[in-house]
């Protein structure tokens, strides 16, 4: 059973209700690049960090999936909760 020592989670479940977006705001498209991809390189370029665990919500669920996981097998999705 491997030990994660260092783990990062990226809470990305929201709904952008205050960003006044139609969809996730983690899923926008800034330089050319989905915010969450870029956010998820950023913490795997930390050698300290064993594993990543992103939240992501029912409806997002899959297009994380798709975007992240072909990244690094340090990388979890799961369900974040209904409410922040």
């Amino acid at each position: 059973m491997k030990v994660f020592m260092n783990t990062a989670i990226i809470t990305a479940a929201g709904k952008a209700a205050r960003a006044q977006l139609d969809k996730n705001k983690n899923l926008a498209v800034i330089n050319g690049e989905v915010v969450i991809v870029k956010t998820v390189k950023t913490f795997l370029a930390v050698e300290e960090i064993d594993r990543i665990i992103v939240t992501a919500a029912q409806d997002d669920f899959k297009e994380f999936e798709k975007l992240l996981l072909p990244l690094s097998n340090k990388i979890s999705i799961v369900l974040g909760g209904e409410t922040r």
